[in-house]
């Protein structure tokens, strides 16, 4: 019983409003609708608005940074931006988004690089490998370069003998 009163003396009171949080964080919405109007961008996603039509994916933008307002404002803006570029990978339209997108950007480790539209399988040496996924679509991740096989990036050599053999 104290631990229930204790709860409602530290809690504000929920402020529930159908309009969303613009509304309730007015001084957010400005902020939110200049962030996520870079998807009208027609040279970053212009590939793929004939394929998903970006005005709701902005309207779900601008709520979800404007219901951010204690701190992790770029992580809800990109997760917002990251939810249009996934349905646009559906049609086989890789934007590499977060290149030109300063505050959205991915660091890998090294020698590890950002890929923007990763398969779930690559072949090597012949061979199909695939990373325990349930579906087989393209996702965006960090990988070893080209022609490098991980875990530490090793260069491949490929014979017609061996399956694979890795040099240092």
């Amino acid at each position: 019983q104290w631990y229930q009163r204790r709860v409602r003396e530290d809690c504000p009171d929920a402020v529930y409003n159908p309009e969303g949080p613009c509304s309730v964080h007015e001084v957010r919405a400005d902020y939110a609708k200049t962030m996520c109007s870079i998807l009208e961008d027609e040279t970053i996603f212009g590939a793929c608005h004939r394929f998903v039509p970006y005005k709701e994916y902005q309207k779900a933008c601008e709520y979800d940074v404007c219901g951010c307002d204690m701190g992790g404002d770029c992580l809800c803006y990109c997760e917002a931006i990251y939810a249009y570029v996934k349905l646009c990978m559906n049609f086989n339209v890789v934007i590499n988004w977060r290149v030109k997108m300063p505050e959205c950007q991915v660091m890998c480790e090294w020698p590890k690089e950002y890929i923007p539209a990763a398969p779930a399988c690559h072949d090597i040496c012949g061979e199909k490998t695939c990373k325990n996924y349930t579906t087989n679509e393209a996702f965006e991740t960090c990988e070893c370069p080209p022609g490098t096989v991980p875990p530490d990036c090793r260069v491949l050599e490929c014979s017609s003998t061996t399956s694979t053999t890795s040099t240092s």
